[in-house]
């Protein structure tokens, strides 16, 4: 098992953090992740932006409504082009978190039937929450357990998650 979690990216959180799992995934299977989660009766969060020096990423925190637990999905995107698929078609409350984002850090929310920035008169270029170079921190110091290893909180839910995108996870 813990050659086939760290394969995937997949760790249980060090410490108390109330967290089942924490993935990452690739831009093109944040909707399958996001469609199995709200059929398994998790619902979203939030969604908010970081800025790395890999690039900049999106986080998705979702809760359960009948245990504890969270669920973290993270995903990378490319400086240059940071596009990520919306999840409003299955989140509805998505659109607001997805706008703040791009306000704040300019990553466009492909398939987003609203695109009007939320909390901003227009675009800003940069965006305002962007860091300068030398700021950055990288993902291994954000996540240092990056090659994570155990069973997600003790069910498959993160193995599942993880399966339905592929087999080599997000790097």
């Amino acid at each position: 098992m813990p050659e086939l979690t760290s394969r995937l990216l997949l760790a249980m959180p060090t410490g108390d953090s109330g967290r089942d799992a924490a993935l990452h995934v690739k831009p093109r299977d944040i909707r399958l992740v996001a469609e199995r989660l709200l059929c398994q009766d998790w619902f979203l969060e939030d969604v908010c932006g970081l800025d790395l020096a890999d690039g900049l990423a999106v986080l998705y925190h979702f809760a359960h409504w009948t245990r504890p637990g969270r669920v973290v999905v993270r995903v990378m995107l490319e400086r240059d082009k940071p596009e990520c698929p919306s999840i409003e078609g299955i989140y509805p409350g998505a659109s607001w978190h997805e706008r703040e984002t791009c306000d704040f850090f300019g990553i466009e929310f492909t398939g987003a039937a609203n695109t009007t920035p939320l909390l901003l008169a227009e675009r800003l270029d940069p965006a305002p929450l962007l860091k300068r170079p030398e700021q950055r921190i990288p993902r291994g110091r954000v996540w240092p357990q990056g090659e994570w290893v155990g069973p997600a909180g003790g069910h498959s839910l993160a193995e599942e998650l993880m399966s339905i995108c592929g087999e080599e996870g997000e790097q």
